[in-house]
């Protein structure tokens, strides 16, 4: 008697589950935030029923209507309901939320349903967070969550993607057919400092042959930038061009990894202080560059994240003549400490500067400390703390914000 009345009683809240939908503007239907006590309250009811058989049976149910009305992981406000059903002895999250399982202070294990193969996991989160991840089964394979359809793409491959409800994509990287598009080539040139040949992209914008004294932006990890699962950059700026958000750019978009083996990537060499790499690209690939492009030589930018945004600031303190413009994102400067003296003493002029950290595991105090370096100069970076992590879905949203800033119309 007493589990046929909490059956009772848990498909009542599913009722009000489902009655709470409502649709999102892209048409997936989505559960409404007044909810979510149903939502949690559903998942503690069937926990409690003591008749196995019933347990089951309810919980197939409520699993059908979470499919049915929701986005999985479930989000309200600042809560995320992970959910998994499957065969398994253990089921666990892994993301940027803990440090894809370096941060043992975070609970990440799931909660399995006595005698059935769902599983869950109740976690809070800013309201506007967005944060990769993926399912771990049996503490050993991990996979990307199988009733998630949003994914976002990292150097290594896919992974899900938790969107709270107050994260906005930006649509500015959308593809638009009646955008006109710049033109992309690609080249190698034969370094005489670096003893070995370098890949590069050069961007021109749409109607190219129109325009004069052009800025240019040398971007790192030039490959990942121009992916459009990545950085997506080449859809941002045809499109904020097309807008007349920003003025036409060139930019040339350097590869790290070997022309002859791209296996073998050199970024780590390369972004970390290197002063070969950067007379490579001051004294060869902007003298190429300047010799075959209408650059404007006075309007020069450099852009770089994690390793690359190190890098950024490298260059800028040495070469602040050549690199008027900085923009760091979620930069690793914790790998080479010596960047904030060398920030510190450098002679910076009136330098434009864009630094961004996510809140999750993605060197925020570093970067906070860079700020206060460039402010103790007199200098005011454009700094952009985001939560979210150390991600590609930070970094291309981020783009148009560098963009306009850098080169908006007047």
């Amino acid at each position: 008697m007493k589990s046929s009345l909490q059956s009772t009683a848990f498909i009542l809240m599913a009722a009000l589950f489902i009655s709470g939908c409502n649709n999102d503007q892209s048409g997936s239907e989505k559960i409404s935030n007044k909810t979510y006590p149903s939502v949690a309250a559903a998942l503690k009811a069937v926990e409690a029923i003591e008749d196995t058989d019933n347990r089951k049976t309810t919980t197939e149910q409520l699993w059908e209507a979470i499919k049915d009305t929701a986005v999985i992981p479930y989000t309200t406000a600042d809560t995320a309901i992970f959910l998994y059903k499957g065969s398994a002895t253990s089921v666990s999250w892994n993301g940027d939320f803990n440090s894809w399982g370096n941060d043992k202070s975070f609970s990440n294990t799931g909660k399995n349903i006595d005698s059935t193969d769902l599983w869950y996991l109740i976690k809070t989160f800013p309201e506007d967070a967005r944060l990769d991840y993926k399912v771990t089964i049996n503490n050993s394979q991990w996979i990307l969550d199988p009733n998630n359809p949003h994914q976002q793409w990292s150097g290594f491959g896919p992974n899900s993607e938790l969107r709270m409800p107050a994260w906005n994509e930006e649509s500015v990287g959308y593809h638009n057919e009646n955008v006109a598009e710049g033109v992309v080539d690609s080249f190698t040139i034969e370094s005489s400092i670096l003893n070995y040949k370098v890949a590069y992209k050069v961007y021109k914008p749409a109607g190219y042959e129109n325009f004069n004294d052009l800025p240019v932006l040398y971007v790192t990890d030039g490959q990942e930038y121009g992916d459009e699962k990545l950085g997506n950059i080449f859809t941002i700026t045809n499109n904020l061009i097309a807008e007349n958000k920003i003025d036409p750019i060139i930019m040339v978009l350097i590869d790290p990894r070997n022309p002859d083996n791209i296996g073998q990537n050199r970024r780590m060499e390369e972004y970390t202080l290197n002063a070969s790499f950067l007379n490579f690209v001051a004294e060869e690939l902007i003298t190429e560059i300047d010799a075959s492009y209408k650059s404007n030589t006075e309007q020069r930018a450099i852009l770089g994240t994690s390793l690359g945004g190190l890098n950024a600031s490298y260059f800028g303190a040495e070469r602040p003549d050549l690199f008027p413009i900085v923009a760091a994102q979620s930069p690793a400067y914790w790998y080479k400490t010596e960047i904030y003296n060398k920030v510190e003493n450098a002679d910076l002029g009136n330098q434009r500067i864009f630094i961004s950290a996510g809140t999750f595991n993605d060197g925020l105090d570093n970067a906070r400390k860079m700020r206060q370096t460039y402010e103790n100069k007199q200098l005011a970076p454009n700094f952009l703390i985001v939560n979210e992590g150390h991600s590609w879905g930070a970094w291309t949203q981020q783009l148009d914000n560098i963009l306009i800033q850098f080169f908006g119309k007047s």
